[in-house]
């Protein structure tokens, strides 16, 4: 049955439909990253949100209620496929206070290949989708615009931004790289997927956007049995939030 509409709807019609059963799964029953406990901590009505990579949503989900009708969340996903599905999401939870953004965000700006990885069954794997180098495994491609964070702010007239959550798939460094005058300018809060192994796709290493985030002032934390615990490195856990020194 599968290959029989896999083969009327053609393989990138086919591969968008199968999405929507998971986007309803996450509707109904959300299974929200461990950190987005913490974003009642870091956002208070009014806050502007910046989500690179925001996938289908679990993080904006929980950003819109809290940042409310005076606030905004942006929303910057690359995958014409996957940002489909974060609009249907958001549909779907009546939110009122979320812009789409088509972007991928790194440290210059042009067009570049979005690599979408397809799993073994036939599905993609949209939450692995990165900006392409050469990878040796099933894939589709998608051209996308790319931006810097920097260019984002100025371009969309972003005068408050109180967090920024970023989960690119090993460009985190590139996207701060591309930030540093939003980073200098609005003191955001962060959070980020840090994994040494991913961020070597691009020549990147932990130490590199360690120095550069002790540059900025940041200090480390993970949310650990409900509460932000300070910490002075990287560890084995991917996702941190980190703080401008002296303000929470």
């Amino acid at each position: 049955m599968r290959r029989a509409i896999r083969g009327l709807l053609g393989d990138a019609a086919y591969r968008r439909i199968t999405q929507y059963p998971r986007i309803l799964r996450m509707a109904v029953y959300p299974k929200p990253p461990r950190e987005t406990a913490a974003l009642p901590l870091l956002l208070r009505p009014g806050d502007v949100a910046i989500d690179v990579g925001a996938n289908y949503g679990q993080y904006v989900r929980v950003m819109s209620p809290l940042v409310g009708t005076q606030g905004r969340v942006h929303a910057i996903e690359p995958s014409a496929i996957t940002l489909s599905g974060l609009r249907l999401m958001c549909r779907l939870l009546r939110t009122r206070n979320v812009s789409f953004h088509e972007l991928a965000v790194a440290d210059e700006n042009g067009r570049m290949q979005l690599e979408i990885p397809i799993k073994p069954g036939g599905r993609l794997g949209v939450g692995l989708a990165h900006l392409a180098t050469g990878g040796s495994g099933p894939a589709i491609f998608e051209t996308v615009e790319v931006t810097t964070l920097d260019r984002f702010v100025e371009s969309h007239d972003v005068r408050n931004c109180a967090l920024v959550k970023c989960d690119v798939e090993g460009a985190e460094y590139r996207v701060l790289r591309g930030a540093l005058r939003t980073l200098e300018k609005f003191r955001p809060r962060l959070i980020l997927e840090v994994k040494a192994a991913q961020l070597a796709r691009y020549g990147n290493t932990i130490a590199q956007l360690e120095e550069l985030l002790q540059d900025l002032d940041y200090d480390f934390h993970l949310w650990r049995d409900g509460r932000l615990v300070r910490v002075t490195r990287f560890d084995e856990s991917p996702n941190f939030i980190f703080l401008p020194r002296g303000k929470i």
